[in-house]
């Protein structure tokens, strides 16, 4: 998501890391898949990272609401059934 707010620049993995609030590790397993995807492009020294492929980016982005709008309807779901089982 940072990328996409700054997609007009590059970003270091420090500035990433500082205002993602994640580990290292994380934001690192997370720029990998998206480097190997095409998808997010590094460079310079020391390295900042950008939007390779903005088409494939929107995809990823996509999918990834896609996927918290499934997992947050679940959670409304199984959050209503502990509901009526108190009642």
């Amino acid at each position: 998501m940072l990328l996409a707010m700054n997609h007009r620049q590059s970003l270091s993995l420090t500035d990433i890391i500082e205002k993602a609030g994640a580990s290292e590790e994380n934001v690192l397993k997370v720029l990998k898949e998206l480097q190997d995807g095409g998808i997010v492009a590094s460079h310079g020294q020391p390295a900042a990272y950008g939007i390779a492929n903005e088409t494939e980016f929107l995809k990823h982005l996509q999918q990834c609401c896609e996927r918290t709008a499934v997992a947050a309807g679940m959670l409304g779901t199984l959050a209503g059934w502990a509901r009526g089982s108190k009642g």
